[in-house]
């Protein structure tokens, strides 16, 4: 298998251009917040691996099948598996990117897999971190309206009480309340 070392220049080789709604940020970084948040709360290096892949996997023409012609263990491709939407759909419409979305959360609660819960969150922490750079008002308010709540709910079932869902939480409603301000 791939050192995690291999692994952080994979995905800095593969993730080019800028953060979405930036033009400063390197679009790597979100791999990188996602894998140092989920290794300040102690979760293992497999967790830490398959977030790094998921967004090659989601954003940059990179395939399940690659990563297993590159060594990574079945676990780590399962849990990048669980946490990507299907990206097999070219061109898709908006109507589409909520139904790959939709599919995505129905494989992670079918799964039932912890750890795979944990990648998603983690993922969804980060974006919820940067949410307030978006500049379209109506995008932000159904990320953080719509798509966040269930996170919230899922997160606290998976890791409620935990440090990992309390910044998850924090993060959130800074987001909440930085949007009310926003609106007044």
């Amino acid at each position: 298998m791939p050192t995690f070392e291999q692994t952080e220049n994979l995905v800095k080789e593969r993730i080019t251009w800028f953060r979405k709604w930036t033009d400063d940020i390197p679009n790597y970084t979100h791999s990188l917040n996602v894998r140092d948040l989920l290794r300040s709360h102690w979760f293992d290096e497999t967790v830490q691996m398959a977030w790094l892949l998921h967004d090659i996997i989601e954003d940059w023409n990179t395939t399940l099948q690659e990563l297993q012609e590159m060594w990574y263990s079945q676990e780590v491709l399962t849990l990048v598996d669980l946490a990507t939407h299907d990206v097999t759909l070219e061109n898709p419409t908006d109507e589409d990117k909520f139904q790959r979305r939709k599919n995505m959360m129905k494989r992670l609660e079918e799964a039932n897999n912890k750890s795979a819960w944990a990648v998603k969150l983690a993922d969804i922490c980060d974006n919820v971190n940067q949410c307030h750079l978006m500049p379209n008002l109506e995008k932000k308010k159904r990320f953080l309206y719509e798509k966040c709540p269930y996170f919230v709910k899922q997160g606290n079932k998976w890791f409620g009480g935990s440090a990992f869902y309390q910044e998850f939480l924090n993060r959130y409603l800074k987001q909440m309340f930085r949007l009310l301000e926003w609106e007044q």
